[in-house]
């Protein structure tokens, strides 16, 4: 795949076997990439592309931007959109009829409990399968001891719930360790996870495999 983004003339191609960095030193551009992308994967509008054998694909769909990892939502929308996806498919396919017995029963209980009350109510004649998961509060629950467990899992149920598998992180070297950065990159490149960290510094000690691009001061653009 290849990350392109032709205001600077940025073209990268992604390898699956490493990591990538784009250091970008001109602090104009840094926030311009970085809201691009946001406008990119939160509202599909955007210069940023992601082309797979020359073939534009949706960044929105398949591509997440990490901007800093306090507020990373383990139940966010599109992952418990997916997740709530998943358990319809598993009741559907293999426990419909006592999801039909349970809705049944509430149905009925909320009936009885109208007849005792000395007000007129309406309530829905079904239960959807989605209704009875909200009604449940079911959610992800991944308990995260420090910031790069929390990412790595948050990669993973990206990965996995949502195909998601480019992943675009501003500053992360303000968060973690070098040795937390190396496990982090690991864990993406086992996952077959394309991580692109969009620094605003240079990181001092590069991990293994991993390619290092510079947009400098003057915006010319290189791999070092």
């Amino acid at each position: 795949m290849r990350f392109a983004y032709d205001p600077y003339s940025i073209s990268i191609n992604l390898e699956e076997d490493k990591s990538t960095i784009i250091q970008i030193e001109n602090r104009n551009a840094f926030s311009a990439i970085l809201a691009d992308l946001y406008m990119l994967v939160n509202y599909g509008e955007g210069e940023s592309a992601i082309y797979d054998e020359e073939k534009s694909i949706d960044i929105k769909k398949y591509a997440e931007l990490i901007i800093e990892p306090f507020s990373i939502d383990l139940n966010s929308r599109k992952i418990k959109a997916r997740l709530y996806q998943e358990i319809e498919d598993e009741i559907r396919e293999n426990f419909y009829s006592d999801f039909l017995d349970v809705s049944g029963a509430i149905q009925m209980y909320i009936e009885k409990i109208s007849e005792n009350i000395q007000y007129s109510i309406s309530f829905q004649d079904h239960i959807s399968i989605e209704d009875l998961l909200k009604i449940e509060n079911i959610q992800m629950d991944y308990p995260c001891d420090n910031i790069c467990e929390k990412i790595n899992i948050y990669m993973k149920l990206l990965k996995s719930a949502c195909k998601i598998d480019t992943i675009f992180i501003a500053d992360i070297n303000r968060f973690v360790s070098e040795k937390e950065l190396s496990e982090i990159l690991v864990d993406a490149r086992y996952n077959k996870i394309n991580i692109v960290l969009i620094n605003s510094s240079p990181i001092k000690d590069i991990p293994e495999q991993t390619n290092l691009f510079i947009l400098d001061e003057e915006l010319c653009f290189w791999k070092a």
